[in-house]
């Protein structure tokens, strides 16, 4: 997790995750699926079919490579597998970000 406008202040990223995951934790279940939910939606409309030129891009925005740094440790403190998340986006998005 990086700031966006000031990259001098860090962001404490584990801690983060750890406190939004107690925060679910104390409600009920179907609140962190439909988190989950929200991300891949936002994922899904960062990741551009193709650019002003009417070109397909070659890579995905720094904001998608974000949001799927962000979704994969979510799900990795919460210790759970990728295919909660899989069954929203499809397996082969990670398998390219992971490499």
């Amino acid at each position: 997790m990086m700031r966006k406008k000031d990259a001098t202040l860090p962001i404490d990223g584990p801690h983060f995750i750890t406190g939004l995951l107690t925060m679910f934790k104390q409600f009920h279940p179907s609140f962190y699926k439909k988190y989950i939910v929200f991300l891949v939606h936002y994922f899904k409309n960062l990741v551009p079919t193709v650019d002003a030129k009417g070109k397909i891009p070659e890579k995905l925005p720094h904001e998608a490579y974000m949001t799927l740094a962000y979704l994969d440790e979510l799900i990795k403190f919460e210790g759970q597998t990728r295919e909660v998340i899989s069954q929203l986006m499809g397996t082969f998005v990670f398998d390219c970000y992971s490499e």
